[in-house]
C-alpha cells in the first residue's frame, strides 16, 4: 500500500517490538514512528543494493549494514569518520552533493532518505532535484522510501528546518518531477491522499510541533 500513516503507527506493537529490538526507544518521539517505518516499507531482501541518501547520524542506516549490500552518502564532512565507526560493512561511504549522486543509472535495488529532503538547497528546487537523482539510480520494479516534514501548509524555506510540505507540495515537488509511481498496490486518488494528509490528528498526537510538523512517508516505486 503507499503507506501514508498518521503518527499512532507508533504505538503499535510491531513497531514496538522493532524499536525494541535495534534500540531505538531512545530516539526522538517522531523518529521512533518514522525509522521502524520505513525500515518496514522497504521490505529488504539480504541480496538487495541499498543507497542511503542522507545517511549521517542515521540510526536506520546503521541497521541496515548487517540487512542488505549498502552504499551510503551524506554531504556533512564528519560523515566519513563517523561511518568509518558506525558503517562497519557498507560496500561504499560517499561525501558529497545528493543532487549529483556518483551512480550509474539503475545501480540500486532500494534507496531510502529520511528527513533529508526538506534541507537540500537551493529552497527554489533543491530537493526536485534530488528526487530526481533518486530516480535515476533506482532499477527498474525497485523502491524508493522517503520521509519529509509534513504540515496541512506548504512552508518552502525557513530555517533551521527548511520546508514542510502539504500533500500537494510533495506530490509536485517529490513524486511528479522523479517520474516515479506511489505503490500502486492501494491505488490511492491524489484526493484520497490529500484527505489523509489532512486528517492525521497531528494536534493530537504532538500538539507543540512547530508549524504542526510531524515525519510523512512516501513509499514510490520505478515500473519493470
Amino acid at each position: 500500500m503507499t503507506r501514508l500513516y498518521g503518527y499512532r503507527q507508533a504505538q503499535t506493537a510491531a513497531y514496538r517490538a522493532i524499536r525494541e529490538r535495534m534500540g531505538w526507544d531512545n530516539l526522538p518521539q517522531y523518529r521512533q514512528w518514522e525509522c521502524p517505518h520505513a525500515l518496514l516499507a522497504l521490505e529488504l531482501q539480504p541480496e538487495h543494493e541499498v543507497l542511503s541518501v542522507g545517511a549521517h547520524w542515521g540510526e536506520l542506516t546503521v541497521a541496515l549494514c548487517s540487512r542488505c549490500h549498502l552504499s551510503a552518502m551524506d554531504i556533512a564532512p564528519a560523515f566519513k569518520p563517523w561511518a568509518k565507526v558506525r558503517l562497519e560493512g557498507a560496500e561504499h561511504v560517499w561525501v558529497g552533493d545528493a543532487r549529483h549522486l556518483p551512480y550509474g543509472d539503475a545501480s540500486f535495488d532500494r534507496v531510502v532518505a529520511v528527513s533529508m529532503l526538506e534541507h537540500v538547497s537551493p529552497p527554489e528546487d533543491g530537493d526536485t532535484q534530488v528526487m530526481r537523482e533518486v530516480a535515476r539510480v533506482l532499477r527498474p520494479g525497485g523502491r524508493a522510501v522517503v520521509t519529509v516534514e509534513a504540515s496541512r501548509e506548504f512552508v518552502p524555506w525557513r530555517l533551521p528546518v527548511g520546508r514542510s510540505y502539504d500533500w500537494q507540495a510533495a506530490y509536485d515537488r517529490l513524486v511528479k518531477p522523479s517520474g516515479l509511481s506511489l505503490d500502486g498496490r492501494a491505488e490511492y486518488s491524489v484526493e484520497r491522499l490529500q484527505a489523509a494528509w489532512h486528517n492525521g490528528d497531528w494536534d493530537h498526537v504532538w500538539p507543540e510541533a512547530p508549524w504542526e510538523l510531524i515525519p510523512a512517508c512516501l513509499v514510490l516505486e520505478r515500473g519493470s
